[in-house]
């Protein structure tokens, strides 16, 4: 086992050096980024309790291209301020950037391309979400469910705010069919430990594997279909408390976008579907869907209008164990969001939580918001 307890300061420097002895943002084979995300989020009724919260993160990263067909990769992150699920008591995430607040190296990987094969190898701390079950029109969206759906992310694998070391192969076709697979350590970081990075590899860790299968469009036309499976080999307790020997699921994914041009939006619909074991899980299943809006009003060609709705399932096992349980969680977001110059961007969000927790106890809730985004360069 060893841990990097100031890693993320280490890369920060590393960074500045490089970026001092780069000089501009993109030059020589070095690029250099920064992204901030605020939110400021409320829950005006209904959940547990009034209150808001303002979870927040700024992410420093650096690709050192070597060549064509070698790249090295580092992400260091800062999380901060407070989440506002206390309040609402909600089971998917009502921010996708509340995490416990820490300074930490977030991803450090290097992928070699071999030649014009389509094949590529990444190997190095590395997040899952990155590459795997991800669709470009939910990313628009703030609540966590949009991003990983609740069936992979209640096992804890190798995703925000937590990576893990992990080797990943790709296969792109020129036809836009495309192959991945991928192994990550069963248990990232240190349990109990959630400040810093930490890497520690104990023999029960087990592996979580995952693998999908797609096909994506191009530019001019642009969708993507895509299945995937994952299984974690971990050992853990289920909801009443059973030691399980391993768990799995599945998905499907899909996105369009069906107009473009003329006047008219580009409007975009995705659909994401989740299956998890109902015998060793909280969330059995999950289905997201939604559709995204860019450029609806005239003069702000940027903007996106987005409506998405999600809703976790949640098992057999789980409902015989909690008293008035709901079916599953549901939640609905309408969000805006709007360029203001400079890399500035910003995006009023209201999130409506049906049975929040699953519980047919707790009043529906209303969470109003907004993100404030920074990106340079």
């Amino acid at each position: 086992m060893f841990c990097l307890k100031q890693a993320a300061y280490v890369a920060l420097l590393c960074m500045f050096v490089t970026f001092c002895c780069a000089g501009p943002a993109s030059a020589d084979g070095v690029d250099f980024g920064v992204d901030y995300t605020q939110d400021f989020l409320y829950n005006a009724d209904g959940g547990l309790s009034r209150g808001g919260g303002a979870p927040g993160i700024i992410n420093f990263n650096g690709a050192f291209k070597l060549d064509s067909n070698n790249v090295f990769y580092a992400d260091a992150l800062g999380t901060f301020g407070g989440s506002i699920s206390d309040n609402v008591g909600d089971l998917q995430g009502v921010s996708n950037v509340a995490a416990y607040n820490t300074a930490k190296l977030y991803a450090a990987w290097y992928r070699h391309s071999f030649g014009t094969t389509g094949v590529s190898v990444r190997l190095g701390l590395q997040d899952y979400a990155t590459l795997f079950n991800m669709l470009d029109p939910a990313q628009l969206f703030v609540n966590s469910s949009f991003g990983t759906d609740p069936t992979i992310s209640q096992v804890a694998p190798s995703i925000f705010p937590v990576t893990a070391l992990g080797a990943v192969a790709r296969w792109q076709s020129a036809s836009g069919f495309y192959a991945l697979g991928g192994v990550y350590d069963g248990v990232p970081g240190e349990p109990g430990h959630p400040a810093g990075t930490h890497i520690a590899l104990h023999s029960g860790d087990g592996a979580f594997s995952a693998v999908e299968l797609g096909i994506t469009g191009s530019d001019r036309q642009p969708y993507k279909l895509a299945i995937g499976g994952w299984y974690r080999s971990t050992d853990f307790a289920d909801p009443i408390g059973r030691m399980r020997d391993g768990n799995n699921g599945f998905y499907a994914i899909g996105s369009m976008r069906v107009t473009r041009g003329n006047g008219a939006p580009a409007t975009s619909f995705f659909l994401q579907l989740g299956q998890a074991q109902q015998d060793r899980n909280v969330v059995k299943s999950y289905i997201g869907a939604g559709m995204t809006l860019t450029g609806l009003v005239p003069g702000r060609p940027d903007d996106v209008l987005g409506l998405g709705v999600a809703s976790a399932q949640v098992s057999s096992v789980f409902r015989r164990m909690t008293p008035a349980s709901a079916d599953a969680e549901t939640v609905i977001e309408l969000t805006y969001q709007t360029s203001i110059g400079k890399g500035f961007s910003l995006q009023p969000d209201v999130q409506y939580v049906i049975h929040p927790g699953a519980s047919k106890r707790v009043d529906n809730a209303l969470v109003v918001g907004l993100r404030v985004g920074w990106a340079w360069p």
